[in-house]
């Protein structure tokens, strides 16, 4: 993808995310949410989510969870990837899940059964994109949608 193409992109979700969730994204409390248009591996899409003033979304209670859950299931017929990038990695120590800005310690968790597994080495957060939306750890390299979350009334632009 060309950088022209990218900030196009980042632009168009500005444009609208800027309008304190308006015009096709969604809002849940203090924060806003928005699927990102293109695939990326879980540090691209954690970069795309920084330049548009927001980070991986981060889901810290099952209120939350469940509000993701039904936003994605509305995005289902948009989603063409197998899962989808949230915030939290355990690359830094195996098993000790932190929040990809703050590195602060995740507790609230919803593993699909038998994750995480750390299968060949596997330290990035990411939701199934399958009828149950369970969690699971995968390969940061692989390339998916990623879910970015912002306060909703922080000055979120392009300009990181």
């Amino acid at each position: 993808m060309g950088l022209l193409q990218l900030l196009y992109i980042l632009l168009s979700v500005c444009l609208v995310w800027c309008a304190n969730c308006k015009d096709g994204y969604s809002s849940h409390g203090d924060y806003c949410y928005a699927l990102l248009p293109l695939k990326a591996s879980w540090a691209e899409a954690q970069q795309y989510c920084k330049a548009l003033g927001a980070s991986l979304a981060v889901i810290e209670n099952n209120d939350e969870r469940l509000f993701v859950e039904g936003m994605l299931k509305r995005e289902h017929n948009n989603i063409s990837t197998g899962q989808i990038w949230i915030g939290g990695t355990d690359l830094l120590q195996e098993g000790q899940w932190v929040a990809p800005e703050t590195l602060e310690p995740l507790s609230y968790f919803n593993w699909a059964t038998g994750e995480p597994d750390n299968l060949m080495g596997q330290h990035c957060l990411a939701i199934f994109n399958s009828a149950d939306l369970k969690w699971d750890d995968n390969l940061c390299e692989v390339h998916n949608f990623a879910l970015c979350k912002a306060e909703g009334s922080a000055d979120i632009s392009i300009v990181g």
